[in-house]
């Protein structure tokens, strides 16, 4: 297995906000914050991974977040991960191109906090044999 963190730079948004700032992630600073329009999205860019066999898997993992997590997409597409836990693991190797971008939205749950708080990675291994299927859906 190969692993490559997802660490900087994102740039992170409160919804309906004109302007975005860049932060890392895991974000700390982000623990103690409500979003004032109730949602923060997270974003980052990221080129294919040199050298990928038709034959692997890429999987994205998200370890951590504060608030709850409303939807990720991978170059516009959805993950299915409405209502899910840490962390977070999806096959995204069919979505991917030459140049990528991951979208994190999440919102308050009951204290408020919002954040993208854990470790973001992408997991290169060899296909399984075992179903890693990932309900996917097209972004209108």
């Amino acid at each position: 297995m190969h692993t490559i963190r997802l660490r900087r730079p994102w740039t992170r948004q409160f919804a309906n906000a004109a302007v975005d700032r860049r932060v890392d992630v895991p974000d700390q600073a982000t623990s103690v914050e409500s979003p004032p329009a109730g949602m923060m999205i997270y974003r980052r860019n990221f080129n294919r991974p040199s050298g990928l066999d038709e034959g692997q898997e890429v999987q994205l993992v998200v370890t951590g977040w504060t608030g709850l997590l409303r939807l990720i997409t991978v170059n516009g597409v959805a993950i299915d991960a409405a209502l899910a836990d840490p962390p977070l693991r999806a096959d995204i190797a069919a979505m991917l191109q030459g140049s990528n971008i991951i979208q994190v939205d999440l919102g308050p749950d009951e204290g408020g906090a919002v954040g993208l708080t854990g470790h973001v990675r992408l997991e290169i291994r060899e296909a399984s044999g075992e179903s890693t299927a990932t309900k996917v859906r097209g972004l209108v």
